[in-house]
């Protein structure tokens, strides 16, 4: 945060930066000075802007990143997808891509009974995601980096969250999103005690928490 502060008053004028302030704000839980912020700089970022550096496809992954944290699902989309199109052998590329289509499935499921409308994704482009998001898996199978390692084996929870998936996603040292991720598919494949113990292990974490209200309100509606 304070770095982020002084490089602003450096650099007053630099969208990047202040959409990097947009995403603190969403993990401070400022939604309001979050939301402003990236809707008066995302503007200012066009997708015809050429990928050719590292400079273009680091901001791009921050583009990716802060229109995730705000839940702008449509913008993670549109800039992860032109960024994978622009440099396909790009390791960081494939990740971003890959965990926009896993990120964007887990907040559908998460809020499925929500009727969320605003910056989400269309059914249509929500089936898309997982049959792209499927092929993406397959084509990663042999790859040895460990984030990408990471993100299939959280991606075959979202698309198929039988035991054994569950099981190689618990085995990676798992974050808050990931035992969310392990929430959201035990209580799909009828494991809700399983589920609810899990989330004892984290009950400091705000997701875990509203995944496990999300899990009880489906049980006891």
């Amino acid at each position: 945060g304070e770095i982020l502060m002084k490089a602003l008053d450096l650099h007053p004028e630099d969208g990047l930066l202040k959409l990097q302030a947009a995403r603190q704000s969403a993990l401070s839980s400022d939604w309001q000075t979050a939301e402003d912020l990236y809707n008066q700089e995302i503007s200012g970022f066009t997708t015809q802007m050429k990928i050719t550096g590292a400079k273009s496809v680091c901001t791009v992954r921050n583009i990716v990143k802060i229109s995730e944290a705000l839940s702008h699902w449509n913008d993670a989309s549109i800039w992860s997808k032109k960024l994978l199109e622009a440099q396909p052998e790009n390791q960081a590329a494939k990740i971003t891509r890959l965990q926009f289509l896993v990120k964007a499935l887990e907040y559908t499921e998460e809020t499925i009974d929500l009727r969320i409308l605003e910056h989400s994704l269309s059914d249509k482009a929500i089936a898309d995601s997982r049959d792209e998001l499927t092929a993406m898996i397959a084509n990663l199978e042999n790859e040895e980096n460990s984030e990408i390692v990471h993100w299939t084996t959280r991606g075959k929870v979202i698309l198929e969250p039988n035991q054994g998936n569950i099981r190689k996603l618990a085995l990676i040292t798992p974050d808050a999103e990931d035992i969310a991720a392990m929430m959201i598919a035990l209580n799909r494949s009828d494991q809700y005690s399983t589920a609810v113990q899990l989330a004892k292990k984290h009950d400091n974490e705000p997701l875990v928490l509203f995944v496990q209200a999300k899990c009880q309100q489906e049980r006891d509606p």
